[in-house]
């Protein structure tokens, strides 16, 4: 419609533009042929002048009509509203000095923990923030409302629950052991009477014990993993993540066998008043356990799905 307005107009334009040169050409007229035929000239002259009155009003409907058939611009289109929904934070606390589940690298915060909190961020709408914060301080200032979740391998506990809500699990963790990649054995029987390896003065070295009488007392994981390593046990005993982190980041030789002796369960803390951003994070979980997603971000950080 507005291009046959348009049309018209310029039709209109056309016509009021000869007209006005017949009207000139009439006066002309009168003024060299004297006053002889003065009536019919004069009467032509007043109906031409006429048309163009006629002529100026039409063109003027049909300006005003293809002004109000223009269509108007939405005042907040859609993905603004999109992009305002976005830059709504989701502050998520980390310790920010466990690698790789949450350290600080070139400036920024980066690992397992933090990219699954950016992914969740991103699949409910909002804009990820993540924040350092000491080990110490990190439930006082969930509970502050300093930051909506904490995303920082923290674990489920009987008094933590008492003061903060947790979602299901996202990984699972505890004591297992590990040998080396050569080694046959894939249950933890076959193990009985090895030599294993453990931190002292730990609860792990308990757990050995109804294993083995060989057990062997070390200072520091790095010291158990390299001795490992080497042959010089047959095992160690040691949380799973930190099995699983040593072969990633140091390429050691050795895997897990059978299932874990004490289950850990890592999972997102929340306020206990914030049941419906849970119940989001817990949806968006589980679907990207279905999908795949979680599966890729494990594997970057782990070299294996470690839901699984």
């Amino acid at each position: 419609m507005p291009l046959f307005f348009s049309f018209i107009r310029e039709y209109y334009t056309h016509m009021v533009t000869l007209l006005s040169y017949c009207n000139n050409f009439l006066c002309l007229s009168l003024q060299y042929e004297g006053r002889a035929n003065l009536t019919g000239v004069q009467r032509m002259k007043n109906w031409i002048n006429l048309f163009i009155i006629l002529f100026v009003i039409l063109l003027a409907g049909c300006s005003t009509e293809e002004t109000t058939t223009q269509p108007t611009q939405p005042s907040n289109p859609p993905s603004q509203q999109t992009k305002q929904a976005a830059t709504q934070p989701f502050r998520f606390a980390v310790r920010g000095d466990f690698k790789p589940f949450n350290f600080e690298q070139d400036g920024r915060l980066t690992g397992f923990d933090v990219e699954l909190g950016e992914e969740i961020a991103r699949r409910i709408g909002m804009s990820p923030q993540p924040q350092k914060i000491p080990y110490d301080q990190l439930i006082a200032g969930l509970k502050e409302g300093k930051y909506q979740a904490i995303i920082s391998s923290l674990s489920i506990t009987p008094g933590r629950t008492q003061e903060i809500a947790f979602t299901k699990p996202y990984y699972v963790t505890g004591a297992q052991l590990f040998v080396l990649e050569q080694n046959q054995s894939t249950t933890v029987e076959q193990l009985k009477d090895k030599k294993i390896g453990v931190i002292t003065r730990t609860p792990y070295m308990t757990l050995a014990q109804n294993h083995t009488k060989n057990v062997k007392e070390y200072q520091t994981h790095v010291q158990m993993l390299q001795e490992l390593a080497a042959g010089k046990i047959d095992a160690i005993l040691i949380d799973k993540m930190i099995g699983l982190t040593a072969i990633k980041e140091e390429g050691l030789k050795i895997k897990p066998i059978g299932s874990l002796i004490v289950h850990d369960e890592i999972a997102i803390a929340l306020s206990q008043t914030n049941q419906d951003l849970l119940q989001q994070i817990n949806k968006v979980l589980e679907d990207m356990i279905k999908d795949g997603t979680y599966g890729k971000i494990s594997t970057k950080w782990f070299e294996t799905d470690i839901i699984k």
